[in-house]
């Protein structure tokens, strides 16, 4: 019997990897950012791009209409199965309103996943598909820069963040399939250094609870707009200097990073009890060990039902197929 294997880019299965490992760490040290200098510091820098990053990776392998609508019909049913778990065992309470922590990561997938099928629709008989993209791109930046000034739009079926991160999922689906590998690391490092720098002189400026993109400015007003014109260019430059630079080969963890999707899901309930432990001395520096084995043991779990994939690396701008992982 002939078993399909879909195909995985090394490269983006280390990114993949790499961004689940930073979104379970700084979700295990949240309950300490405010006792804690250089817990806060770390948990600052990682939402400055982390959500960004997913959402851009979420939409590289959404070229087409098809897979869009696959991806959509599936994320909004993980959504309903999740929400409806975690809020009855949680709340007490069934809830498919208000997504639960972590998985208004699904509902904003399947909406991105929507506009996505759409512009891969247009495109695909549209001659200018370049003003086609550069148009949608201006006007998604900038309802997502203004949207915040609108009361109504927040935690409420995770609009606010599906309108906000919109736009990298929307540039996740324009990037090159095939990229060369000739001036891939010089791209990426003025990428990453531009956005690091950024970030650094400007961090002190952009309150961690703005990075959640998740309510309206309030009181913040036209200082919202700014804040959030300042967030999107961090966010895009080092979300574009971290995929150029994100190694291309397959090292022994990078099966990993094929299919993240079910350690990011069922991570929430451990968290949620490794924090009753979050005033012991030692529970910020044991969260980066943590972080680690907590993915390895969810990956173990579920290898077996998972999907079944094949990840590949480039050579010289070619695409060298891997082994099955």
């Amino acid at each position: 019997m002939e078993v399909k294997v879909k195909q995985r880019d090394a490269s983006v299965c280390n990114l993949k990897l790499m961004l689940l490992y930073l979104v379970i760490l700084s979700h295990l040290i949240r309950p300490c950012i405010n006792g804690s200098r250089t817990a806060y510091g770390i948990y600052h820098f990682i939402y400055s791009f982390h959500m960004p990053a997913f959402s851009f990776i979420s939409g590289i392998y959404m070229k087409n209409a098809s897979s869009c609508i696959k991806g959509a019909r599936s994320s909004l049913i993980r959504y309903v199965i999740a929400n409806i778990c975690f809020t009855s065992v949680y709340l007490g309470k069934i809830d498919l309103i208000t997504p639960y922590w972590h998985i208004c990561y699904l509902l904003a997938l399947s909406f991105w996943c929507l506009i996505g099928a759409g512009y891969n629709y247009l495109s695909s008989f549209l001659k200018g598909k370049r003003i086609l993209s550069a148009s949608l791109l201006v006007i998604t930046f900038t309802v997502g820069i203004t949207v915040g000034l609108v009361n109504g739009i927040d935690r409420t079926l995770s609009l606010s963040r599906s309108i906000v991160f919109l736009p990298y999922f929307l540039i996740g689906i324009m990037m090159p399939k095939n990229l060369k590998e000739q001036g891939r690391i010089k791209r990426g490092g003025a990428f990453l250094a531009s956005g690091l720098a950024l970030y650094f002189i400007l961090k002190n400026a952009i309150p961690v609870f703005f990075m959640y993109h998740a309510t309206p400015f309030g009181k913040l007003g036209i200082k919202g707009v700014i804040l959030r014109v300042l967030c999107y260019a961090i966010g895009v430059l080092i979300t574009l200097g971290i995929y150029y630079l994100s190694p291309n080969k397959r090292l022994p963890i990078t099966k990993i990073g094929a299919d993240t999707l079910m350690v990011y899901i069922l991570h929430g309930p451990i968290v949620e009890w490794l924090r009753g432990y979050s005033e012991n001395s030692l529970y910020v520096p044991l969260s980066f060990v943590m972080s680690a084995v907590m993915i390895y043991l969810l990956h173990r779990i579920f290898i077996f039902s998972g999907k079944l994939y094949a990840v590949r690396e480039r050579k010289g701008g070619r695409i060298r197929d891997g082994t099955v992982l």
